[in-house]
């Protein structure tokens, strides 16, 4: 089963990346996703917000010093339920990043343990994202030199970007199966309606 790992890119914890996180815990199991880079000052406090809202399990470790520290133990997180990740080795991660020039498929399941989300995840060739927007993601691609993926030319929020690769991964789809929807970023399944 894939793990989708999203690599924290921001100073801080912001309210809209909280609000995203929360949805990604709610669609995918604990053990298939974890929160990496969060500045150790909103690891704990991620854990502890509203009670009621799930939050995924989260660790100040970047991916990249994850993998190049990785050792025969499982890697047990800051999640109050113990959820531990088996680290693969440089070539078993695959980074999703928009200057991948192979597209996720649905056989990358079988190559790839970790699917790594972050940095601009789409094509944002206007506004303030644009003088950082080469560099957002290379720390963490050039780090283990980890293969890159696109998901085509759509931005989306890291949530979104995480389920369009599930509907890749585990339900079989490529991306010219996936309906995009104008305005903010919603993904729907071809003939799911």
């Amino acid at each position: 089963m894939p793990k989708y790992i999203v690599e924290h890119m921001e100073d801080e914890l912001y309210e809209w990346l909280r609000l995203e996180y929360a949805h990604l815990a709610s669609t995918i199991p604990e053990s298939d996703v974890l929160i990496t880079n969060l500045p150790s000052s909103a690891v704990e406090p991620l854990s502890k917000v509203d009670q009621s809202v799930r939050l995924p399990p989260a660790t100040d470790k970047s991916v990249a010093s994850l993998v190049s520290e990785r050792e025969k133990e499982p890697f047990n997180t800051s999640s109050d339920t113990g959820t531990s990740f088996v680290i693969p080795p440089p070539s078993r991660v695959c980074f999703l990043d928009e200057v991948g020039t192979t597209e996720l498929r649905p056989d990358d399941a079988e190559r790839f343990d970790w699917f790594v989300f972050g940095g601009i995840l789409g094509d944002v060739s206007t506004g303030e994202y644009e003088a950082e927007r080469k560099d957002r993601g290379k720390s963490v691609r050039e780090a283990q030199r980890f293969e890159v993926r696109h998901l085509g030319p759509h931005q989306f929020p890291v949530d979104h970007a995480v389920l369009c690769a599930r509907l890749i991964l585990e339900k079989g789809r490529s991306l010219d199966q996936i309906s995009f929807a104008p305005g903010p970023p919603t993904i729907f399944p071809v003939g799911s309606g």
